[in-house]
């Protein structure tokens, strides 16, 4: 159906069914017959606005819903009269009609739960504005309470944590306009307390530049058992913190502090632990009972390789003074046998390291001489044909670090010798004709002899 004002017509229609499974993005007009032209600005509900008509003559509308895919078959047309301009050369007035839609501006949130929504209103189209009605998610439309045509719309009640799309409609004495474009925003968690079985607590919280959305995912975040404790490490804070934040800007640092409930082990540091390996944050410091220091999405100490997503495991613990094991082996063998290991050095644990280790067996290990502290090393006299599974261990004056991953080589066989084929080498004919005479002269001398 449709209904005319000053020079527009209002197209109202069932929209349902008609995208086929891929979101609208506006919808193309044809008037009498002209060729469909998408409407500017874009309009994605019912109703919609075409202007540009002219007064005092009647327009047949057909629609055509416009998707991601292209556009649709034609609507049935509908006719509208436009009233024609008085006598005095101006224009009757219109019929009042639904509000335009708003255009939402700037979203800001808080930490209670709250947001704040600045708009702009759309034209009332005859009828004054008289309240504004709100969507979250593609939800049920909700009246604002109590009814205002100000701006800006506060939402409050919201879900810490969450991330949210609104949309915005005008209410004016001829109903509800058309919604406004989605606006996105979420509610970022800075801050969880969680509790151990066994009664003690740790407080994660994070703390970003303005206008983050980096959030912590509550889903995420546990404490477990920390893993038993390897040679670098001599004893350890009873829990760990695993968690992860979502929504972070790709490369974004945030500040992370955990505090914990009950004192840590004296002359403790902050220490991760991954694939097995105890290591040192680097960076960390931890005071009264309060771990503090930064992560970097896709940093060091990430250990998601999804952008905008930053997992960290964090602990305490006391460290021996012993090297963290070497870590990101590599390897390539010659047919001599020698391999050549490199690798990335684990911390020193406060003391300078000596030397390094390998096993072959991952259980004898044989200090490199010379020594040497550097990557890549050498390892010699390998099986030639044969693949070996080495491990390294680093060694500074407190001892030596836990067992490194290992890295399996296959050591190629040493090339076989060609066989030279022996070339014959044509006699002088001197030497041709001297053996012929020798030949016929021992026949003659047989045959006289006999």
């Amino acid at each position: 159906s449709a209904s005319g004002g000053d020079q527009l017509a209002v197209v109202d229609f069932t929209a349902a069914g008609t995208d086929n499974g891929a979101e609208i993005s506006n919808y193309q007009v044809s008037v009498n017959g002209a060729g469909y032209v998408a409407l500017s600005p874009a309009q994605t509900s019912s109703p919609v606005t075409v202007a540009g008509l002219t007064n005092g003559q009647t327009n047949t509308i057909s629609l055509k819903t416009v998707t991601s895919v292209g556009a649709s078959a034609a609507s049935d047309a509908v006719s509208v009269a436009l009233s024609p301009p008085s006598s005095g050369g101006g224009s009757p007035e219109p019929e009042a009609t639904v509000p335009g839609a708003p255009v939402i501006g700037t979203i800001t949130t808080s930490g209670d739960g709250s947001a704040t929504i600045a708009f702009t209103a759309g034209s009332s189209n005859g009828a004054a504005i008289s309240n504004y009605q709100y969507r979250l998610n593609d939800g049920d439309w909700v009246a604002r309470a109590p009814a205002s045509s100000a701006s800006p719309l506060t939402l409050e009640g919201l879900e810490i944590g969450s991330a949210y799309e609104v949309s915005l409609r005008a209410v004016n004495t001829k109903g509800a306009g058309a919604s406004s474009g989605a606006g996105q925003f979420s509610l970022a968690q800075k801050q969880m307390i969680v509790e151990s079985d066994t009664g003690g607590t740790l407080t994660l919280a994070i703390e970003t530049v303005a206008g983050s959305t980096c959030s912590i995912n509550a889903d995420s975040v546990a404490l477990s058992p920390v893993p038993a404790v390897q040679a670098n490490v001599t004893r350890s804070y009873v829990n760990m913190l695993n968690f992860s934040l979502e929504r972070c800007a790709t490369g974004e640092s945030v500040d992370v502090s955990i505090t914990l409930s009950d004192d840590a082990p004296a002359g403790s540091v902050p220490y991760k632990y991954t694939d097995g390996q105890w290591s040192v944050i680097e960076g960390a410091t931890l005071r009264d009972k309060v771990v503090r220091y930064t992560l970097v999405d896709g940093g060091p100490l990430d250990e998601s390789s999804i952008p905008g997503q930053i997992d960290d495991p964090a602990t305490v613990a006391v460290p021996s003074g012993k090297p963290e094991a070497p870590d990101d082996l590599s390897a390539t063998a010659e047919d001599n046998g020698d391999a050549t290991v490199s690798f990335t050095p684990g911390g020193d644990g406060g003391s300078a390291l000596i030397n390094y280790l390998y096993s072959v067996d991952g259980v004898n290990y044989l200090a490199l001489d010379p020594a040497d502290t550097t990557s890549p090393i050498t390892i010699s006299n390998l099986t030639n044909g044969e693949g070996v599974s080495i491990t390294l261990k680093a060694r500074n004056s407190q001892g030596d670090s836990p067992v490194s991953a290992p890295v399996v080589v296959v050591v190629p066989n040493a090339p076989v010798a060609p066989v030279v084929p022996v070339v014959p080498v044509p006699l002088p004919l001197w030497l041709l004709g001297m053996l012929t005479g020798l030949i016929s002269w021992l026949g003659y001398r047989r045959l006289k002899l006999a």
